[in-house]
């Protein structure tokens, strides 16, 4: 009889350390995914301006670590946004917000920081507090 409680005493003792360890590693868990998205990594506000120098869109988006600026954007505005892949020149962006280009009469410019861009959406490096603006600009 002494072997019987024995055992059954070290199957008491491990199903009690299980009942307390289960549940605290499932608390440990979720409070670290809560901790990593309580706060973004970056953010950058993104202006649409159309020809007639009206500003349409300003919008401050937060981003988290790895993302890029094609990807933050699109993301944001996917609802109004139409783009043409390229795979020399990477993302061409033909509409955001109702505005739309046809590459004849007019284009949408990138400037950031109030600086002209020769980057593209999907190379230009995304910094955190940067302002992209889109400004729709005649061909003519």
């Amino acid at each position: 009889m002494n072997k019987f409680w024995s055992i059954f005493l070290k199957i008491v003792i491990s199903l009690i350390v299980l009942g307390i360890a289960i549940p605290l590693v499932i608390i440990i868990n979720k409070k670290l995914k809560n901790d990593s998205k309580a706060e973004s990594y970056g953010h950058m506000t993104v202006i649409v301006i159309d020809i007639d120098g009206n500003e349409v869109e300003n919008k401050v988006l937060e981003y988290d670590e790895g993302a890029t600026t094609w990807d933050t954007l699109y993301n944001a505005f996917k609802d109004t946004i139409d783009y043409k892949e390229d795979h020399t020149y990477g993302v061409k962006l033909l509409a955001i917000c109702g505005i739309e280009t046809d590459f004849v009469n007019t284009y949408l410019a990138l400037y950031v920081n109030d600086v002209y861009s020769n980057r593209g959406l999907t190379t230009m490096e995304l910094v955190d507090g940067m302002v992209l603006k889109i400004v729709e600009t005649s061909l003519h």
